[in-house]
């Protein structure tokens, strides 16, 4: 009898939390949308200080920064770190808003754990490394079991899409999923590739 109290009240309890995530997440995309404009804002002041002075911005930075007044280098590593914020929240902002229903759960997990870090102190060169990694495993364990899934439902029950999606069987089913576990490997690397060139990228969750 407790047992299945125990079942019952876990199984709810999730149905619970998979039905209040949705409205969570777009309240939390909205937060994270207006700490997105407040830091814009912040960078457009100094993007046109700069062009008062016939400067970009890097340029402008790289004035205060290399001042012999203490008071004023510090002025420019605040700049660094506005900056830095808007591309860091810029970046969230935009693969949160793309990620995959499926996949906005981890997604959501992966940035609130950068922001933990970030908060207390303690994030790292390397322990962005580990994060990297930790979420490719994350995209293969959601894909290989998405994968997985649709192949084995497909072969139990071959009629069981219908309309624009009858084409899809089992072996299209494990072809697509390997794609996408190939196209998950290899966005990380053609940006690690791309800043190896000294190339600017795109900043993504999880990487």
């Amino acid at each position: 009898m407790m047992r299945r109290f125990v079942t019952g009240f876990v199984a709810l309890a999730g149905a619970a939390v998979v039905a209040q995530f949705p409205a969570f997440y777009g309240d939390y995309l909205q937060r994270l949308g207006g700490r997105l404009d407040q830091a814009r804002v912040q960078v457009e002041r100094l993007e046109r200080a700069a062009r008062a002075e016939s400067m970009d911005l890097t340029g402008y930075v790289e004035v205060f920064l290399a001042s012999a007044r203490s008071p004023v280098r510090r002025q420019g590593n605040v700049m660094i770190e506005q900056i830095a914020d808007f591309e860091r929240l810029r970046g969230a902002a935009a693969a949160l808003g793309r990620a995959p229903v499926l996949a906005r759960p981890w997604r959501f997990a992966a940035h609130l754990d950068g922001e933990l870090a970030r908060g207390q102190g303690t994030n790292s060169k390397e322990g962005a490394i580990f994060d990297a990694a930790l979420d490719r495993y994350t995209d293969f364990l959601v894909i290989g079991a998405l994968t997985y899934l649709t192949v084995v439902l497909l072969e139990r029950h071959p009629d069981f899409l219908i309309g624009h999606l009858s084409f899809l069987t089992s072996e299209a089913a494990l072809v697509l999923g390997l794609a996408a576990l190939l196209g998950s490997t290899l966005t990380p690397y053609v940006r690690a590739k791309t800043e190896a060139e000294g190339n600017s990228s795109v900043a993504t969750i999880g990487d």
